[in-house]
C-alpha cells in the first residue's frame, strides 16, 4: 500500500516538475543553475522529511516525527522559498536596453 503513496508523490513531483519549467519558458526566464539547484534541494528535502515523519510515527515516536518536521521540513520550505523568490524578483526586472541617442553618437565620433 506504501508504494502506491510514493508512485502518486513522485507522479505529483513529476507533474508540478513540468509546470514549472513550462511556466517558466511561458514567461521566456531562463532559470540559473542555483535556482534549479535550490528547488531540486528542497524537494529532497521535504520528500525526505516524509518518510522520516511516517517511519516516526509507525513506531510511535511522536516527538521525533514532531522535530523532524522542524528540522528537515522547514530547511525545505525555506529553500523553495529562496528559490521562488529569486525567479520573482528576476522576472520583474525591467530589461532595459541603453540606447545611445544619435547627437551623442556624433560628439563620441568627432
Amino acid at each position: 500500500m506504501a508504494f502506491i503513496w510514493w508512485m502518486l508523490l513522485g507522479l505529483a513531483m513529476g507533474i508540478g516538475g513540468v509546470r514549472l519549467f513550462s511556466w517558466t519558458k511561458e514567461k521566456q526566464y531562463k532559470m540559473k543553475w542555483y535556482e534549479i539547484v535550490l528547488i531540486a534541494l528542497g524537494v529532497l528535502l521535504i520528500v525526505f522529511n516524509i518518510e522520516v515523519y511516517v517511519g516516526s510515527i509507525a513506531e510511535l515516536e511522536r516527538q521525533a516525527a514532531t522535530m523532524s518536521l522542524v528540522f528537515m521540513g522547514l530547511p525545505g520550505l525555506i529553500l523553495i522559498g529562496a528559490a521562488i523568490g529569486s525567479i520573482n524578483r528576476n522576472l520583474k526586472k525591467p530589461k532595459i536596453k541603453p540606447e545611445i541617442k544619435p547627437e551623442i553618437k556624433e560628439e563620441v565620433q568627432a
